[in-house]
């Protein structure tokens, strides 16, 4: 069968390195956004965004040589050149969905104009690959009963080979009081995703029984805002530590007995797959990605987003006799193993003939 032509439109400054590495798969080629009339990386005008949406619509390169049109989250582009005529009945528009905007929406955490919109440009892609069950079903959920609803394919998150090499050599300490965390900032609505009101206040509930508890969180956050963070819950001031970026995950994972990802939302979370990897069991919320591969450990792991409840999981975990944690460790490793690019870019070349069959 002859590859399809498939360019990906994405942001800046550049795709995410997995949402890259999907679009090499296909052999895609990569144009940003707003390769005309640039926004996307800076605070601009409305009126600057719809004249670029409109002269990359109709001054799109080589647009006849293509028959998808894959964009990185939901973007307008393709959208707009559909309702322009632009592009043939042949020539497909798909969206890779691995971000917030699917829970931020049945969150109605948008405004409504935007709210609108954001659903109306969902619907008029021919196709919707989401990363992971929740984005399938949140995409489900969302354009159900819409007048038009595009074709909903799952694909799955990976880990590449280089990190599986450094993973696999991890000895977690199991048997340790040391929760970890991973997740970027900077602060806003950032934190809110990734759930860091929820993790700190579980941890200061959890300590008033656990009194060795510390938890370590890695990431590049803003200094302003995890020391207003802190200040207000003094109680947590010596047990918590914000770790800065890790160019290499094993020093903290080894130190670790349990990893916490409490997301609103959260797309996937690749690291929490990285933590089972290394041996370290996952606590997650309901609401992340990753909850489909943790569950597969164990679904006393899977929390309501609530910190009392994560709390009393959190401790149950601690005081689970050495040769369980060790079952759970083991069982993770196995789990994390299945996400492999190998069945990553097969499932993604699939869902591209899929889409044109």
């Amino acid at each position: 069968m002859k590859q399809p032509a498939v360019v990906f439109i994405h942001g800046r400054p550049g795709p995410h390195p997995f949402h890259g590495a999907l679009a090499e798969s296909v052999n895609a080629d990569f144009l940003p956004v707003d390769f005309i009339l640039r926004w996307h990386d800076r605070n601009s005008a409305r009126t600057r965004r719809y004249l670029s949406w409109l002269l990359c619509s109709l001054f799109f390169p080589r647009r006849s040589k293509y028959s998808i049109f894959l964009t990185e989250g939901p973007h307008f582009l393709p959208v707009i050149m559909k309702r322009l005529r632009l592009l043939t009945k042949h020539q497909k528009a798909a969206a890779l969905l691995d971000n917030e905007t699917l829970y931020f929406l049945k969150a109605q955490r948008y405004r409504r104009s935007t709210q609108q919109a954001l659903l109306g440009a969902l619907a008029g892609y021919d196709a919707l690959f989401c990363v992971g069950r929740m984005q399938t079903d949140l995409a489900k959920e969302l354009l159900s009963g819409h007048s038009r609803e595009p074709l909903f394919i799952k694909v799955h998150s990976s880990l590449p080979p280089r990190s599986q090499e450094k993973l696999k050599l991890v000895r977690p300490n199991l048997d340790g009081k040391q929760i970890l965390f991973i997740g970027n900032g900077p602060s806003g609505w950032r934190a809110w995703y990734k759930g860091i009101d929820l993790l700190l206040d579980s941890v200061r509930l959890a300590s008033s029984e656990l009194e060795e508890l510390q938890l370590k969180i890695g990431g590049t956050w803003e200094s302003d805002y995890t020391n207003d963070l802190l200040a207000g819950i003094p109680a947590l001031s010596r047990r918590v530590e914000f770790l800065g970026h890790l160019s290499d995950l094993g020093p903290a994972l080894s130190d670790s007995a349990l990893y916490v990802h409490l997301g609103r939302g959260e797309a996937f979370g690749i690291s929490i797959i990285e933590a089972m990897y290394a041996g370290v069991p996952a606590l997650v919320s309901e609401w992340t990605g990753a909850r489909e591969a943790v569950e597969q450990v164990d679904p006393r792991l899977v929390v309501p987003l609530d910190a009392q409840a994560a709390a009393e999981r959190i401790c149950w975990y601690m005081k689970l006799p050495s040769e369980q944690k060790l079952k759970l460790s083991a069982r993770s490793r196995e789990v994390a193993a299945t996400y492999t690019e190998e069945r990553a870019f097969g499932e993604f070349r699939q869902a591209v003939n899929q889409l044109l069959d």
